[in-house]
């Protein structure tokens, strides 16, 4: 999966591949199953990578660390 560095002062990098979202935080990565396309490529264009990720993701898919 190809990641992408992001301006967030907690997430490092994120990608997306196969309905899966892949996002490195600081201290360590997680994945989460499921997430469509549109969610991943909004995130990439919000203003807040991390308000963005506690506002539709943490709470809406199940994020398993690697």
């Amino acid at each position: 999966m190809e990641m992408q560095s992001v301006k967030s002062s907690t997430i490092l990098a994120i990608g997306w591949e196969n309905n899966t979202l892949r996002i490195t935080f600081n201290n360590r990565t997680y994945s989460y199953s499921n997430v469509p396309k549109n969610v991943f490529d909004e995130m990439v264009l919000s203003e807040s990578v991390g308000k963005y990720f506690h506002a539709h993701i943490k709470n809406n898919y199940k994020g398993l660390g690697e």
